[in-house]
């Protein structure tokens, strides 16, 4: 996981590399923006870690009928919510545009387009994840980063090439639109070989005609995720509101640095959070792997933190090649503030893994802190990441407090009921 991820991670970098020199300050501003938007409605629609969780521990017992029923009322109800998103957001696309300060409503229009596979994918990704399957899911992460580099780049080029000003932003977006379609096709062929290699064993009628099970554990879960990543993103898309198309660029180079930092663990949650959710369902305890998982994330993050408030010009040239007073002056508290969004993002995936929605109300509150505090107070980008690290501290104490409220995991049968009601079995 850690070689297939990273390897993703590379690609991944490479293209943001690629996009920010290729691209104006300017134009890189915008294409920050759009995607800073699109992690947050994507988030705010999370049936990847929903059904990731359920898909554990149905794998866990060994439930290959529900897991299969799962996946197919997936497919065709994320499939019709991708339609309904691509009718809402097209007709908005001016109005979104003009609130971004973006000339070009076509962009957004094509941000529909990555939003929709973005949650299509969702379906693919859990079963892989849910069923531990982690070599293919590294390889299938790695290959679609590839893709999104290499379609991404490409148009790009080919737009400055044939100076077609659309293709710059439009082109970068290409990849994003691309890399969804090919994760769904391989992630199709995985599921079948995978149903093959466990013939159903129960009458499919037999298991419960309604997902809502699984849904009603939806609502909560967007709640969280989706307030976290406005907390990490939320900036992003105010600044660009807020401040000259010259500063919302700097301020989205400094922030290059900042997502690699956030994006570190990346593959500690990506093991964490399935095995976790499948521990809770065996009613075994799983704090031993928070734990380490934090140790894990620290090792990370601290060091490379450090690293760039002594060497903030240095790494900002490295990694960008657009170096500036104003975008280093910001990188030291860039490089903090992701630093404790990513533990706090390892103690709120553990609490979703373990089902505790308790958690929810102090996220949401801290997301609303975030953003009323930015658009009331924003004289200067040092400023706003002013606001952007004291919520981010925020955060992981309140992360960590909140673990008090987890139940102890003692009673093994009394858990099984629990898990078989959440499933759907008894009276539903």
């Amino acid at each position: 996981m850690l070689v297939g991820t990273k390897l993703g991670d590379i690609f991944n970098f490479i293209y943001r590399l690629a996009m920010i020199r290729l691209l104006t300050v300017k134009e890189y501003g915008t294409l920050n923006s759009l995607i800073s938007f699109s992690m947050i409605v994507l988030s705010f629609s999370p049936f990847q870690p929903v059904l990731t969780k359920f898909i554990a521990g149905y794998a866990a017992h060994k439930e290959w009928s529900r897991i299969r029923f799962i996946v197919r009322r997936s497919w065709r109800d994320i499939g019709i919510f991708s339609c309904i998103v691509l009718f809402i957001f097209l007709p908005a696309s001016g109005w979104i545009a003009a609130f971004m300060k973006i000339m070009e409503p076509s962009y957004v229009a094509l941000l529909a387009f990555f939003i929709a596979g973005g949650l299509i994918i969702s379906v693919p990704i859990a079963f892989i994840q849910g069923t531990q399957l982690f070599v293919p899911l590294a390889c299938l992460l790695a290959f679609a980063a590839l893709c999104k580099l290499l379609v991404g780049v490409g148009l790009v080029l080919l737009g400055q090439k044939l100076m077609i000003p659309g293709l710059a932003v439009g082109g970068a977006l290409g990849g994003y639109i691309i890399a969804p379609l090919l994760v769904v096709l391989i992630g199709i062929i995985v599921i079948k070989k995978q149903f093959a290699l466990h013939p159903e064993r129960t009458n499919i009628n037999r298991i419960p005609a309604s997902i809502l099970p699984v849904y009603r554990y939806l609502f909560p879960t967007a709640l969280v995720i989706g307030s976290f990543w406005t907390l990490t993103n939320i900036d992003i898309i105010l600044v660009k509101h807020f401040f000259s198309d010259q500063a919302a660029g700097s301020y989205s180079v400094a922030q290059m640095v900042g997502l690699i930092i956030l994006f570190l663990p990346g593959t500690i949650i990506l093991v964490l959070y399935p095995k976790a959710a499948s521990s809770h369902a065996k009613n075994i305890n799983s704090r031993v792997l928070l734990i380490k998982g934090l140790i894990i994330v620290a090792i990370f993050c601290l060091p490379a933190a450090l690293i760039c408030g002594v060497f903030p010009g240095q790494v900002l040239t490295l990694i960008s090649g657009k170096s500036n007073p104003q975008s280093n002056e910001l990188v030291l508290w860039f490089s903090l503030s992701m630093s404790f969004y990513a533990l706090s993002m390892v103690v709120i995936y553990y609490h979703l893994a373990v089902h505790n929605t308790k958690i929810i109300l102090p996220i949401i509150l801290l997301a609303a802190l975030e953003t009323g505090a930015i658009f009331l107070y924003h004289p200067t980008l040092k400023s706003v990441l002013y606001i952007v690290l004291g919520c981010s501290v925020m955060t992981f104490i309140v992360s960590l407090f909140m673990l008090r409220y987890i139940p102890n995991e003692r009673n093994p049968k009394k858990e099984r009921a629990d898990v078989s009601s959440i499933a759907g079995t008894g009276q539903l």
